[in-house]
């Protein structure tokens, strides 16, 4: 069995999926979610029905956050499955509800989300190369998603524009800055234009100045929620720390060794001196067949 490519991307992924798992649950005590309005309004369940099915989860994740960060490989990997369905039954039922701008697009948007819990669950069984393809194809549909949104000129970013740039101006006591219109809207593509292309290059490449700028740019615009709407909006970036995590840990990864021959036993070295004496012919013992 093969070493990890990374002891820093195991814990990396408990972290990340643990800090979402909690924001989750403080969402689904203090608001309604997505699940709770699309069987109350779609499918007729009684109200409080829909309500205490929140709370369960809100349970359920809670648990699943501790189960993940501090659970045997067994436990994290039944709790990672548990986050990732829920988030994906988020992103799902945010589609079929509707409502919003591009909120069909909601299952690709929220990729990372549900996908980081499921490269936790194949990193538990220690399918490295399986992890690090989920979490590209993730990271990668959330990026363009983004990408196509600002290219789009989503109103939700440019409120956050707008937003931050207030705030800003508040905090720093500065005086009102010139800004119009059509210069959110010309930032807003020349952002979408850069991750779309990161997206690409994520799938494409293992380049890890890419991984490491979009856990920067996750950062910022994960922030910006803050920036933007106040200390009220923390929810927000909870939500988005697998925009940061995921992209930390596939750096952690390709900085470590690449991982594209992890999944193969490497060659035997050939003997530097000729005149050795043979080998021992009992291989009973195999002292470096040490598990991962």
């Amino acid at each position: 069995m093969q070493p990890p490519p990374s002891r820093l991307a195991g814990p990396g992924l408990r972290a990340v999926t643990a800090i979402a798992a909690l924001t989750a649950a403080y969402l689904a005590f203090a608001r309604y979610t997505p699940i709770n309005s699309f069987l109350f309004l779609e499918h007729g369940v009684d109200e409080d029905l829909a309500r205490a099915i929140d709370l369960a989860a809100c349970v359920a994740l809670v648990a699943g956050a501790l189960g993940t960060l501090f659970g045997v490989r067994s436990i994290a990997r039944v709790m990672g499955v548990f986050v990732g369905l829920w988030f994906a039954a988020i992103a799902l039922t945010t589609a079929v509800l509707g409502g919003e701008p591009f909120a069909h697009l909601a299952p690709l948007a929220h990729a990372a989300r549900f996908g980081l819990p499921f490269a936790l669950v194949l990193w538990t069984l220690r399918w490295w190369r399986g992890a690090e393809a989920v979490l590209r194809v993730a990271l990668a549909a959330t990026f363009a998603v983004h990408g196509y949104e600002a290219l789009q000129h989503h109103p939700g970013f440019l409120d956050l524009v707008f937003l931050t740039k207030l705030e800003l101006e508040s905090l720093f006591h500065l005086a009102e800055l010139p800004f119009e219109e059509r210069q959110a809207r010309a930032i807003l593509t020349a952002i979408g234009l850069l991750d779309l292309v990161l997206a690409g290059l994520l799938l494409l490449v293992r380049w890890r100045a890419v991984a490491l700028y979009m856990a920067f740019w996750g950062l910022l615009t994960a922030l910006s929620r803050v920036t933007a709407g106040g200390l009220e909006w923390w929810p927000e970036v909870g939500l988005r720390v697998s925009h940061i995590g995921g992209p930390l840990v596939l750096w952690m990864i390709w900085r470590a060794r690449p991982l594209a021959t992890t999944d193969t036993p490497s060659a035997a070295s050939p003997p530097s001196d000729k005149s050795s004496p043979a080998p021992s012919q009992d291989t009973s013992l195999n002292p470096s067949g040490a598990s991962a």
